[in-house]
C-alpha cells in the first residue's frame, strides 16, 4: 500500500487535510436519457472518510444537487432554483453504502488517503488488483481497483450499487485516465461511472477535473 501511495505521489511529508476539486461534465438518469451538462465542486477528506459533491445543471443552473458523505451518513438532494426540494435521501443503509463506495471508488482523486485514512482495510489481490473495504454492516463497502501498466489505477468496481429510486441492485465501476501532475500528485483528470444493466454499461457520469488543490486548514463541509 505504501508502494500504491508513492507511485501516486501520496505526501507524507506535507499531507493535505482534505482536497478541493472542480469539475465539469455530463450525466444521464437513466437508460436512454439525454445527457444533462453540469458543474461541480468537491471537498474530500483525507484522514476519514467523507466528501460533500456541490453541482449545478441546467441554464443558469436552473438545477442544484448536494451529494454527500459526513461521519458515515450519506446524504443527497436536488433543489430547483436553488429552493424547491424536488428529491432527497438521507441515511438509509443503501445510501450511506453508495456514498461510502463512491468516497473510495475516488480515491485516485484523494491519494493522501491511502496513507492517512486509517479507516481503510487493504487486501492484495494479485500484482495488478487491490481491495480496499471500510465499515461493517449493512453499510460495509468494497471496492476492487485495477492497475495499469504504469501502476495506475485505471479501474474501481463493486460487486453491486443501489441504482436510483427503485434501490435495484447493479455492478458498478468506474474508469480512469489522463493521469498529470498535479502539486506533486499524479492525478487522472478524466474519468467515466456506469452501472451495469441487462449485461451492458450504462455510463451515467462521465467528466474531467478543471482543478484539483490539497488544502491544509481544518476540514469545513460547506
Amino acid at each position: 500500500i505504501i508502494e500504491l501511495a508513492n507511485r501516486l505521489g501520496a505526501r507524507a511529508d506535507d499531507p493535505a487535510r482534505y482536497v478541493d476539486l472542480r469539475q465539469s461534465g455530463t450525466m444521464r438518469l437513466k437508460p436512454g436519457g439525454a445527457p444533462r451538462s453540469f458543474t461541480a465542486r468537491q471537498r474530500t477528506g483525507t484522514s476519514s472518510s467523507g466528501f460533500v459533491w456541490r453541482a449545478k445543471f441546467g441554464p443558469l443552473g436552473t438545477i442544484s444537487v448536494v451529494d454527500s458523505l459526513v461521519e458515515g451518513s450519506g446524504y443527497a438532494e436536488a433543489r430547483l432554483f436553488g429552493v424547491l426540494r424536488v428529491a432527497k435521501i438521507a441515511g438509509t443503509a443503501k445510501i450511506n453504502q453508495g456514498e461510502t463506495l463512491r468516497y473510495l471508488a475516488e480515491l485516485p482523486f484523494n491519494p493522501d488517503a491511502i496513507l492517512f485514512d486509517h479507516a481503510l482495510e487493504w487486501s492484495v489481490d494479485g500484482p495488478r488488483t487491490y481491495r480496499v473495504a471500510t465499515d461493517t454492516g449493512p453499510s460495509r463497502a468494497e471496492i476492487l481497483f485495477l492497475f495499469d501498466d504504469a501502476g495506475l489505477i485505471a479501474t474501481a468496481s463493486a460487486a453491486s450499487r443501489a441504482f436510483g429510486q427503485t434501490g435495484k441492485r447493479y455492478p458498478w465501476h468506474g474508469r480512469f485516465w489522463d493521469y498529470q501532475d498535479q502539486s506533486g500528485r499524479k492525478i487522472p483528470m478524466q474519468a467515466e461511472v456506469a452501472w451495469v444493466i441487462d449485461g451492458s454499461d450504462f455510463i451515467y457520469w462521465r467528466g474531467r477535473l478543471d482543478s484539483w488543490t490539497p488544502v491544509s486548514a481544518e476540514w469545513v463541509a460547506k
